[in-house]
C-alpha cells in the first residue's frame, strides 16, 4: 500500500513539472516582450485556443547572438484546425518552397526577392519525422504577415534604432497531421 502510495506522488509530481516546464519558456519569453508584439503574436495567431503539442522558444539572448528570435508551437493538424486555415486562407499569402535562401549561420530563410524571412523547423520537436525542413514538398507554407515594430524587447539596449522586422506564419505538414504556428523577429 505505501509503495503504491509513493507512485502515486511521483507521478503526480512528474506531470505537475512538465505541464510547469512547458509553461515556463512562454511566460520567459512573454516578460521580455513589449505589449505591442505581445498584441500583434494575439492578433495574427489563427489557432490561439487550441491546445499544443510542444512548444520552442528563442529568447532575447538568441537575438542577441544570432540576429533573430521567436518561437515555434506545434499543433495536430485535425478537422477543427483545418476549417479555421481555410477559412482564413484568403487573407494569407501561400509561398513557394522553392524560393527559400538557406542563410546558414542564424538558420532561418529569406524569401527570394522580398524581405519575408521565416524559421528552420526545429529538430527539437519530437513529434515530428527526423530532418524535416521547410524545403520539402510536404511542407505548406503560409505566409500571415510582415511588419516592423519599434522596441520589441523591453530594456533594449541592443539596437541603436530600436527597430525590429517581424513575420508570422504557419508550416502544415499535411503528411504528419501536424501544423507550426512560427513567428519570427529579426534584424
Amino acid at each position: 500500500m505505501n509503495k503504491l502510495i509513493i507512485l502515486f506522488f511521483f507521478l503526480t509530481t512528474l506531470f505537475s513539472c512538465q505541464s510547469q516546464s512547458r509553461n515556463e519558456g512562454k511566460k520567459v519569453f512573454e516578460k521580455e516582450l513589449s505589449n505591442e508584439i505581445i498584441d500583434e503574436i494575439e492578433i495574427n495567431s489563427p489557432i490561439n485556443d487550441f491546445e499544443s503539442l510542444s512548444e520552442h522558444y528563442y529568447h532575447k539572448n538568441y537575438f542577441e547572438i544570432f540576429g533573430n528570435s521567436g518561437f515555434m508551437i506545434l499543433y495536430h493538424l485535425d478537422e477543427k484546425i483545418t476549417t479555421i486555415i481555410n477559412a482564413k486562407m484568403r487573407n494569407y499569402e501561400k509561398l513557394n518552397n522553392d524560393l527559400l535562401l538557406f542563410e546558414e549561420s542564424s538558420r532561418i530563410y529569406r524569401y527570394q526577392n522580398s524581405d519575408i524571412k521565416l524559421p528552420e523547423i526545429s529538430e527539437s520537436f519530437e513529434e515530428l519525422k527526423s530532418n524535416t525542413s521547410v524545403k520539402d514538398k510536404e511542407v505548406e507554407i503560409i505566409h500571415i504577415k510582415k511588419g516592423t515594430l519599434k522596441n520589441v524587447f523591453k530594456n533594449n539596449e541592443i539596437r541603436t534604432n530600436n527597430e525590429t522586422k517581424f513575420s508570422t506564419g504557419i508550416f502544415i505538414l499535411k503528411d504528419q497531421k501536424k501544423i507550426i504556428f512560427w513567428v519570427l523577429l529579426y534584424s
